[in-house]
């Protein structure tokens, strides 16, 4: 309803345009919605080139972004040792055994 309520004060079309530039962006919370609508950023869409925010969220990466190999399950890999140790205890260090 927060949402709602600001096309009260800045029209449809204008709420319109900052949500979509807030997609664009990628933080479509409420309160960029409104700093995209007291700072006039809806009204110049040549400052931010118009995207299909579908693709844009997909293709969306960074450092961060980990694959299917970092959740795998480690028990389900075959651990093997170069060592010859015929030992079944694969998780007690060497000099113990």
């Amino acid at each position: 309803m927060g949402l709602l309520n600001l096309s009260k004060i800045y029209g449809e079309e204008r709420l319109e345009a900052a949500c979509r530039r807030a997609l664009a962006l990628g933080v479509p919370h409420r309160q960029r919605i409104i700093d995209i609508l007291k700072a006039k950023l809806d009204q110049h869409p040549d400052l931010f080139p118009a995207t299909d925010t579908a693709a844009a969220t997909a293709l969306r990466t960074h450092e961060n972004l980990r694959g299917a190999g970092y959740f795998r399950d480690p028990s389900d890999e075959i651990l093997t040792t170069d060592e010859g140790d015929d030992d079944s205890c694969l998780s007690n260090p060497s000099s113990i055994h």
